[in-house]
């Protein structure tokens, strides 16, 4: 009789979600009241974090912007004299390559910063995780050499000052002007106006034709009784007619 009782009395503080005993034992060992509470904090965070993320980004980029304009506007504002001045060229080049530069970096640090907080937030231990993960850590380690190898160039693409935005280069067998120097890529406009993705890592050969002066040689065939002199006179003036100012 006392069996009968506690046995009626504990299957009716059982939740019935199914006519099968054993099963509603199971279920019974969850509280999906709290599941659901965990679940529902976790997604507002992550709505909540994502947002928060997102004015980040937007507010680094209006600053960067609004620095690098400023200072852009002042270096043009010193050439608006219309005389040629290799060095501003140079800082005017160089300004636009850090603006890309510092574009991108900050770019790959807000991700970074957000996907650690999503993996936090949802409960994944990120140090534990790739400090244990064993075979797994190796294998991303070796998927990663390819990044390493990218920004490891193009530190040293930019550390030597190899290149700026806005020259012309021939990199590799690519010919165009700079369009961008990032992290992992750099970027190559053609002169037919495609835009060239060239991995940093992949660069092996860097010919810059905006350095300096460049020399071109030109076939002119004379007959053996010409005039050598009115002939250097005629080239000279010619060059003189045709030689263009060193584009900003």
């Amino acid at each position: 009789m006392y069996n009968n009782l506690f046995l009626t009395v504990t299957n009716e503080t059982l939740k019935q979600y199914t006519k099968n005993t054993f099963l509603n034992k199971f279920l019974n060992k969850f509280d999906f009241d709290e599941i659901l509470w965990s679940l529902t904090t976790k997604v507002i965070s992550i709505i909540l974090i994502s947002i928060l993320f997102f004015i980040i980004t937007e507010s680094g980029r209006k600053i960067i912007n609004h620095l690098f304009k400023k200072y852009q506007y002042k270096l043009n504002e010193s050439n608006s004299d219309n005389k040629i001045d290799n060095s501003k060229i140079m800082i005017q080049r160089r300004n636009k390559t850090i603006y890309t530069l510092t574009q991108n970096a900050f770019h790959y640090l807000v991700i970074f910063f957000w996907l650690y907080s999503i993996l936090s937030i949802i409960g994944i231990p990120v140090g534990t995780l790739i400090a244990g993960a064993g075979i797994f850590s190796l294998a991303i380690g070796l998927g990663a050499q390819g990044f390493v190898g990218d920004i490891v160039s193009g530190f040293f693409i930019l550390f030597e000052h190899q290149i700026d935005v806005g020259e012309h280069v021939i990199i590799n067998s690519t010919n165009g002007i700079v369009d961008a120097i990032g992290l992992r890529t750099t970027q190559i406009r053609s002169s037919n106006g495609t835009l060239n993705f060239i991995p940093n890592r992949n660069i092996t050969t860097i010919s810059n034709l905006s350095r300096g002066n460049i020399s071109t040689l030109v076939n002119i065939r004379i007959m053996p009784d010409s005039p050598i002199k009115e002939i250097e006179d005629i080239m000279n003036q010619v060059n003189e007619q045709k030689k263009e100012p060193m584009p900003m």
